[in-house]
């Protein structure tokens, strides 16, 4: 894979912030190579999660980011302030993986880990980020914008709605508009689902897409053009 320098920079800077919002254990056995470009912003790039191990970001067995809690230490900190035993977990499992997280600032900072991971003190109950409003207009006029030769969406029905706020709610990195457009283009790309083939299926429009198991197989790849599992 051969990047210009400012391109495989920016990559990496939008890949790390998408990683912090989105897996922030550092995790990536449950994301795809098409997840991991949507993350980033582009479009599907094939082999990304095998490039990103070849350079050593990312850790092979178990899949996850190359030392992601001593480089995310103080960030997971931070953003678990008030759940300290979370914050704890995600350190202790860096900690099981790699036999310790390097501590650059020395006792103080031992101490406040211990005191952090105390479990007599109750922290006070922090309020559960609220999930954005699912969009649908403005993904519909997504899904029409690129894939017009697709039925159009006449009436979004209170069922359609719901397998589309489901889709939405289920990943964090799929509740921007920006996710919704590459995954569109994605789908344009695809022969069979575009009706382009020999014998076209006629049967895709954005209901079928949303619904979970076909919307399970467009993300998994298996509509691509040189894929033959289309069932």
């Amino acid at each position: 894979m051969k990047w210009p320098r400012h391109q495989a920079i920016g990559f990496m800077v939008d890949f790390w912030t998408w990683a912090a919002q989105s897996c922030d254990d550092g995790q990536l056995q449950d994301f795809t190579d098409l997840e991991i470009s949507f993350s980033a912003g582009c479009e599907k790039i094939d082999g990304i999660l095998d490039a990103l191990i070849q350079v050593g970001f990312v850790d092979d067995n178990p899949r996850r980011i190359h030392d992601w809690g001593e480089h995310q230490k103080e960030f997971i900190r931070a953003k678990y302030k008030r759940q300290p035993e979370k914050a704890g977990q995600i350190l202790d499992m860096y900690r099981t993986c790699t036999g310790h997280v390097p501590d650059k600032i020395g006792n103080k900072q031992d101490k406040q880990d211990k005191q952090d991971n105390r479990t007599d003190i109750v922290p006070p109950k922090e309020a559960t980020p609220s999930i954005p409003n699912c969009p649908h207009q403005e993904i519909i006029a997504l899904y029409h914008k690129h894939l017009p030769m697709m039925p159009r969406v006449m009436e979004w029905t209170p069922a359609r709605q719901n397998f589309l706020n489901t889709r939405w709610k289920e990943k964090l990195e799929r509740q921007n508009l920006i996710w919704w457009e590459n995954f569109f283009q994605y789908i344009a790309k695809s022969n069979f689902l575009c009706g382009r083939t020999k014998d076209p299926f006629t049967n895709c429009n954005l209901e079928w897409i949303v619904r979970s198991s076909n919307f399970v197989k467009i993300i998994e790849g298996n509509y691509e053009n040189d894929k033959r599992r289309h069932n």
